[in-house]
């Protein structure tokens, strides 16, 4: 069959022109390909980034979380050491975890470790969160309300015996103007033990401070009797127990240490004494003990008050003669073990507990900044100088905020100093403006090589806040112009810089 025209064209046409047709395609074919792979490339490298990204931000979460927990346990460390210890050991059990899973998932690209992710990462973590914040609030509150009531018990006591010995009527204001403070301190105990809600529900731990509080009690009542126009009922019923806590049997309590300070015998530590007066004595020992038994209402009987005044006023002329130690002694039933001078109120502890209750919420890294710098300051740091610290930070705030008993401390300063978070960042700015090669720098704190992400974190927030400082061999150093006037602070870091 004879080809057409039109096909002897189309066919020379393909035969000439086919091959370069073919070229072209195979080699935006291989264009494409090219592109394709550099498209899965990039892909791949920013799922890595992510991957990455996503495990530093983790990483910075739980370290945060557990830097806290280690600052929380300090609080109770020298207290507790072996409970703290055993808190430490779980802390550093779930670190060690953590690194092991950081290096596993870095080599598979996986992400298993983000505590928002990994429930069971997040499960260890707010379980050992817990654990510490109870025993804080059980084991920890306990021991300081029970100190704290100690520690008054202890100032009662040496306030009723120098009333003894001291019994004229400008002496006798002065006491009472001394226990108007005691009864403020026991409102404030009282008003702590109250929101104690985990030590309310351990009958041993409530029996234990109730018997400390009516014992501080009874303490003020006999100083109120000896040293006021006050009848004992007026004095027993203006008693803080006794106004507050409707169910509580001070008849039976108060009894109990009326016998025991007669049936324990101050007497008894006078060595030289003649039979008669000794019969003496024990007769008048006798016949109170009698009337605590037999008088219905003795407690509030002025005549009753009045011998066992005078009876106590006796023993305690006698033994100031006999050269024996003249005082009225703690009841040993009570187990009193603080001593008057022991420091129990301590400033800088009461700052961090509040602070680290607050980053709970907040998690403000500028909070954990502050625990850093207060990490390395000792007891003597008075309230003044924590409220400066504070403002200084810019944490007050969150003080501001929240029910605290570090607020009620440092209220009195805020009202007498009271400046605002802007104008403390305008005095933070001014300081690094005008800074000069004359400027003294103090060493604050140290960064631990096993703390990387908590170093990050706190470079940047001293940054952030417009701070003065240098880092120098692993160590941050401030301006020395933010703590003039605050004479403790300067004297520490003046000193751990010199050591340095």
């Amino acid at each position: 069959m004879r080809k057409s025209f039109l096909e002897k064209i189309l066919e020379w046409f393909k035969t000439t022109f086919n091959p370069r047709f073919e070229i072209k395609e195979k080699e935006e074919e291989k264009e494409e390909q090219k592109k394709e792979q550099e498209t899965e490339n990039q892909l791949a490298e920013s799922k890595e980034e992510e991957i990455t990204e996503k495990i530093n931000i983790a990483k910075r979460t739980i370290t945060k979380r557990l830097y806290v927990l280690e600052q929380e346990i300090a609080v109770f460390k020298e207290m507790y050491p072996k409970e703290a210890q055993t808190f430490l050991d779980k802390i550093q059990k779930l670190k060690t975890e953590y690194i092991e899973t950081l290096e596993k998932s870095k080599e598979k690209l996986t992400f298993e470790i983000d505590p928002e992710i990994n429930g069971a990462k997040k499960e260890e973590i707010i379980k050992i969160e817990r654990e510490v914040e109870s025993f804080i609030n059980k084991e920890v509150r306990f021991k300081k309300i029970s100190q704290k009531l100690q520690k008054l018990i202890v100032m009662l006591n040496t306030l009723y015996n120098v009333s003894i010995v001291h019994s004229k009527p400008n002496e006798k204001q002065k006491a009472l103007q001394q226990l108007e403070n005691a009864k403020n301190k026991t409102i404030e105990i009282e008003k702590e033990f109250k929101t104690s809600e985990e030590i309310l529900k351990d009958p041993r731990l409530k029996e234990r401070v109730i018997d400390l509080m009516s014992y501080a009690e009874y303490l003020t009542l006999k100083i109120s009797i000896r040293n006021s126009n006050q009848t004992p009922k007026e004095a027993i019923k203006s008693l803080t127990i006794i106004r507050d806590f409707k169910n509580f049997d001070y008849i039976n309590a108060f009894l109990a240490f009326v016998i025991e300070e007669i049936s324990c015998g101050i007497r008894n530590k006078i060595s030289i004494l003649s039979n008669e007066l000794l019969d003496k004595i024990k007769e008048k020992e006798r016949k109170l003990l009698e009337e605590t038994f037999y008088e219905e209402n003795f407690l509030y009987s002025t005549n009753f008050w009045n011998e066992f005044m005078q009876y106590e006023t006796d023993v305690i002329s006698i033994l100031g003669v006999s050269g024996e130690n003249a005082k009225i002694p703690l009841l040993p039933s009570m187990k009193i073990t603080v001593k008057i001078g022991e420091v129990l109120d301590v400033p800088i502890t009461e700052c961090k507990y509040t602070l680290i209750k607050n980053f709970a919420t907040t998690n403000d890294n500028k909070i954990l900044l502050t625990l850093k710098f207060l990490a390395e300051l000792s007891k003597e740091v008075t309230y003044k100088e924590i409220y400066f610290i504070l403002l200084t930070f810019d944490v007050l705030h969150y003080i501001d905020e929240t029910p605290n008993e570090l607020k009620n401390k440092i209220k009195k300063y805020e009202e007498k100093y009271n400046y605002s978070r802007e104008k403390i960042a305008e005095k933070r700015k001014a300081v690094k403006s005008i800074k000069n090669s004359t400027t003294e720098y103090l060493v604050v704190f140290e960064l631990k090589e096993s703390e990387e992400d908590i170093n990050d974190i706190l470079r940047e927030t001293l940054t952030e806040l417009n701070f003065d400082f240098v880092e120098k061999e692993n160590k941050i150093l401030l301006n020395s112009f933010y703590f003039t006037n605050l004479k403790n602070i300067m004297e520490i870091l003046e000193l751990k810089t010199n050591n340095q």
